[in-house]
């Protein structure tokens, strides 16, 4: 299938092949693992894409879908109003936080019991953010937007200066951190024939000058790469993941940021798993396993930087319409393994060091056609529970 032809996923998902769905693995303990857990050796890789996959976005919804309410009907999910609000605090060595489709955040409460105390949304170059900052901060949220904007802008005379200026001004309309583009390693977000580390890190540099004069204290995350393995390496019409983090690195991205954006939304497997996907029968490859993939993009920048996860989420089929044939891998995960992977995910995020921020992918999203998916990886499940929120209220209630 010709490159021109398919579909990516923003925060994507791999796939060698798409099996028929294996049964899921019982429910996983959560795992402390050291930073110097044993690495796989470097395996080949002939991944694909899969082909109409939706992708984590501002998609507006639809006029016939009614917003959520915020009810909680299930009796394993507190009420709100008897809801500990349980938010890290900036000493903790984790911040969590959720990318929400309606934008009044019904689920502000059970999003600070889950100790959530950030909001991640998407924006396009020129919009305004005044709106989006304002709601999250006034119900006591910080905000990270992942600014972006058309592919074909990037050939535009004067595109880094305006983008750059763009961003200073989210900034100035109150955004905590800003992730400086979306997935710019692949065709459909950076024009072909000019994909290049060197040249996002420019834009990645111009904008993290405007960032820090318009406020030093906000958060520069570089544009996290779709964790790709299709290319053979780089080239000016695409560039595989890790390749593309050591690029930038080589180009001087570590001084021109705070953190290496990353996508993963790929897992079926327990987080700290190296084998077992039900898609990884064809050969392994990192973007399948939390751990792992983490371990690859931190060594990518040598430790000279830690990782912002701007979208990482586990699909659940439970309780929501079958999932189109690019998502068979998913169909055996369960609300509890989904509760306890992203668990195991902060845990070990914690436990390396490699990780300080996790936004949850996602909160509130529903299914807008045949070929979606993003209702499994809500963790606002049908039925109003969220074993999600239980698990990691959980886990920062230890701490």
């Amino acid at each position: 299938m010709p490159r021109k032809d398919m579909s990516v996923i923003a925060a994507v998902v791999l796939v060698f092949a798409t099996p028929a769905c294996q049964s899921a693995a019982p429910e996983p303990e959560s795992t402390s693992v050291s930073a110097a857990t044993r690495r796989p050796s470097e395996v080949p890789t002939s991944i694909r894409y899969p082909t109409n996959t939706p992708e984590p976005s501002e998609t507006p919804r639809p006029s016939n879908t009614p917003s959520p309410t915020g009810t909680i009907v299930s009796t394993s999910t507190p009420a709100a109003e008897e809801l500990e609000t349980q938010v890290p605090d900036a000493s903790y060595p984790l911040q969590l936080g959720g990318h929400t489709l309606d934008q009044s955040l019904p689920y502000a409460d059970l999003m600070h019991y889950a100790g959530m105390n950030w909001v991640k949304q998407p924006i396009s170059y020129p919009n305004d953010a005044s709106g989006i900052t304002s709601a999250s901060h006034d119900e006591g949220f910080r905000i990270q937007l992942t600014a972006r904007g058309p592919a074909e802008m990037i050939v535009q005379d004067g595109f880094e200066a305006d983008f750059a200026d763009w961003v200073a001004g989210l900034v100035a309309t109150g955004a905590d951190a800003v992730e400086v583009w979306n997935e710019p390693n692949i065709e459909r977000n950076w024009a072909p024939g000019h994909i290049s580390p060197t040249l996002y890190t420019e834009l990645l540099c111009a904008a993290y000058e405007a960032i820090k004069t318009e406020n030093r204290d906000a958060l520069v995350i570089s544009g996290a790469p779709a964790p790709a393995g299709v290319f053979g390496g780089c080239a000016p019409d695409g560039c595989d993941d890790v390749p593309w983090l050591e690029g930038l690195y080589a180009a001087g991205a570590s001084d021109c940021l705070d953190y290496i954006g990353a996508h993963h939304i790929s897992g079926a497997t327990s987080p700290s798993s190296r084998t077992g996907h039900p898609a990884d029968a064809a050969g392994r490859h990192h973007s399948f396993y939390f751990l792992w993939q983490t371990e690859k993009y931190y060594d990518a920048f040598e430790g000279a930087a830690k990782l912002f996860y701007t979208s990482l989420g586990y699909a659940s089929q439970e309780g929501v319409a079958s999932f189109p044939s690019s998502f068979s891998w998913a169909a055996g995960t369960t609300d509890a393994q989904q509760a306890a992977w992203l668990k195991e995910a902060a845990q070990l995020s914690v436990d390396t060091g490699m990780v300080d921020y996790i936004m949850v992918w996602n909160i509130d999203f529903q299914r807008y056609g045949d070929l979606d998916a993003r209702d499994g990886y809500a963790i606002i499940r049908p039925d109003g529970s969220c074993s999600v929120c239980e698990s990691l209220h959980d886990l920062l209630g230890s701490r």
